[in-house]
């Protein structure tokens, strides 16, 4: 099982035998390894199906070979998903639920260090939405996010926002704030053009509508 963060809210065992949320986590990191256990079991069996399957074939060899390769992408896609899906959960989930305890116990020092984590955690996830494609084809890297994203919740998150995010940020805050202004003021300007089209032209079909009834002699 995956050792959570720290001692924090949530840890202990809720009363009544509920699960807390970090026994939660554990019992989803546990059900990962053993899908990636079973995947592995998979391959292994496909492969000696193939090979004993292919016995006296000329093409035993390569059957067996094709055979374990797309096993082997298989279960690297199903062990991918599970990763992912415990990651998930470590990023967001587990975040979510400290940052309800640090609000409804009106913890300034918690709430101060989980605000710090949801924006070097927002950061990140932009970044990683223009880079995906490349680093998921890195050896182990959803497993090196899982430690990212543990270490930033436990002391990692106010260091990188000490020394990179509130830097930078400060830094360009004008510039930012100045493009976000001019973003809200087309984006308001643009909503006023098309409402202003849409009544445009909803005048001019009503108008069309009139001048055929009026053709037509019904009104």
């Amino acid at each position: 099982a995956m050792n959570m963060p720290g001692a924090g809210p949530g840890e202990a065992e809720a009363p009544g035998g509920d699960l807390t949320p970090v026994k939660r986590l554990q019992n989803a990191s546990t059900e990962a390894a053993r899908c990636a256990m079973r995947a592995g079991e998979r391959l292994r069996t496909k492969i000696e199906f193939a090979w004993k399957s292919s016995a006296g074939s000329p093409n035993r060899i390569p059957i067996a070979v094709a055979a374990a390769l797309l096993s082997l992408l298989l279960a690297r896609r199903a062990g991918r998903k599970a990763i992912q899906g415990v990651s998930t959960v470590v990023a967001t989930a587990y975040p979510c639920y400290v940052s309800f305890k640090s609000l409804s116990q009106s913890d300034d020092t918690l709430r101060r260090k989980m605000l710090m984590y949801w924006v070097v955690y927002g950061l990140l996830r932009n970044a990683e939405t223009w880079f995906d494609g490349l680093l998921s084809f890195l050896p182990n890297y959803s497993l090196a996010k899982m430690a990212l994203l543990l270490w930033l919740q436990r002391t990692g998150a106010p260091i990188v926002y000490a020394l990179g995010v509130h830097p930078a940020l400060a830094a360009n805050e004008g510039r930012i704030d100045a493009a976000i202004a001019t973003a809200k003021s087309q984006a308001e300007r643009g909503v006023q053009e098309w409402a202003a089209l849409r009544a445009s032209v909803s005048q001019k079909l009503r108008r069309m509508v009139q001048e055929q009834e009026w053709a037509r002699g019904t009104v």
